[in-house]
């Protein structure tokens, strides 16, 4: 009788071992919730002046102009996001009829057209359910795409221009309010850095996501904290030698303040076309997240790289240790294991374009707290810091290897 329930309880662990994690099981905790509650983030009235100021001139664009102007795709952390949204709707509960896709800084249009035709195509939304493929830009568009509704059998699509991002709760709220506190999956490429107030932005959008399901997925933007050097000092300018110590200044930065929020995350580093680290933030309670305090905004010369050509600098709060995880094959995660797993888990992790799975990982806890400049201790970092001059390092107040 023993031996036979002995068999049972191993069979069970073998079978559960090879489920993927449910992706509504992420639960808020005591240390989470408290973590919203680090400072009060109301915008000045200045940083709400000057983002109306910048809405202003870009709703007078006829279209966008931007470099990078839309994707069919954008493979953020190594993420299909056609196979992403079509592992949201099979994982979702039965009651759930309607689900919503939110592109955020959509240039023309390509993700969300592009995702219609491949749940149409591949006969992905079940009978009864209807999704609904929300693109919004700044810019103007034309009439016909302004009051959307294209039908794509139960997929529908809407194209927003003239859209205020930066207030992205109260926009969504007058424009398409049955989508507040819905929204499964948004996403933003090359956009929150061009923002007069992205940390504020990206709070904004947090709160319009959906409780059960609500995923972001974007890339870095910048920020300063109040004990870091002046925006003068800093650049994103590719041909500038101090870009590298910029960027890793900016991607700390962020590591932290996601760390802060409290909810699960994951990061990816990426440093190709001038881009910042990419991230994903599932949400997992309804209360409004809390940034640091505002100290100041700046004129911040990034060479194009950021739009409005200001940078907010915010109070510090000393952080906790964070987790960081890193696979085997030199593929690196830093952030929340759980949702680690369950992207792994439902294998939307890929290496590269070849779409080859990640199949290990290997757990790495740094005990110390989160600081300026965390990932110092990456051995990659280390080598890459023994190649500056250590004058140089003591001017950036960057720490040696």
């Amino acid at each position: 009788m023993l031996d036979k329930l002995l068999v049972i309880i191993y069979l069970s662990i073998i079978i559960t071992s090879f489920i993927p994690p449910v992706y509504a099981s992420f639960e808020s905790n005591d240390e989470a919730i408290a973590a919203q509650n680090l400072y009060s983030s109301e915008r000045p009235q200045a940083i709400k002046e000057e983002i109306q100021k910048r809405f202003n001139s870009l709703q007078k664009k006829e279209k966008s102009y931007w470099r990078y102007n839309g994707q069919k795709k954008y493979f953020m952390l190594g993420i299909d996001d056609h196979e992403l949204v079509r592992t949201i709707i099979a994982n979702a509960q039965k009651k759930q009829t309607d689900f919503y896709f939110l592109d955020i800084g959509a240039g023309n249009f390509k993700w969300g057209r592009a995702l219609a035709k491949y749940l149409k195509n591949y006969n992905i939304i079940p009978e009864g359910k209807v999704v609904h493929i929300i693109s919004v830009i700044g810019e103007k568009i034309s009439e016909v795409a302004k009051h959307p509704s294209q039908s794509e059998g139960n997929c529908k699509i809407y194209e927003l221009g003239e859209f205020k991002i930066e207030d992205i709760d109260e926009e969504l709220q007058k424009r398409f309010p049955e989508a507040v506190g819905k929204i499964d999956f948004a996403t933003s490429r090359w956009t929150l850095r061009h923002f007069v107030e992205p940390a504020g932005t990206l709070k904004k959008i947090y709160d319009v996501l959906s409780q059960e399901t609500g995923l972001l997925v974007a890339d870095g933007f910048f920020f300063l904290y109040e004990d870091q050097l002046s925006a003068e000092d800093l650049t994103y300018n590719p041909l500038d030698f101090r870009r590298k110590y910029s960027a890793k200044i900016f991607n700390d930065n962020m590591h932290q303040l996601l760390h802060s929020i409290g909810a699960p995350y994951l990061i990816q580093p990426f440093n190709n076309r001038a881009s910042l680290n990419h991230f994903a933030i599932k949400k997992i309670h309804n209360k409004s997240v809390q940034l640091p305090r505002y100290i100041d905004i700046e004129t911040f010369n990034a060479d194009g790289g950021v739009g409005s050509k200001l940078i907010t600098r915010l109070e510090r709060h000393p952080a906790k240790a964070v987790p960081l995880y890193l696979t085997r094959n030199k593929h690196t995660f830093h952030g929340d294991k759980r949702l680690f797993d369950w992207f792994n888990g439902n294998k939307l992790l890929k290496i590269d374009p070849d779409n080859q799975d990640i199949d290990e990982y290997d757990v790495i806890r740094w005990e110390s707290g989160i600081g300026a400049y965390q990932w110092h201790r990456d051995p990659s970092y280390c080598e890459f810091l023994r190649t500056i001059p250590s004058k140089d390092l003591e001017e950036l107040g960057i720490p040696s290897a």
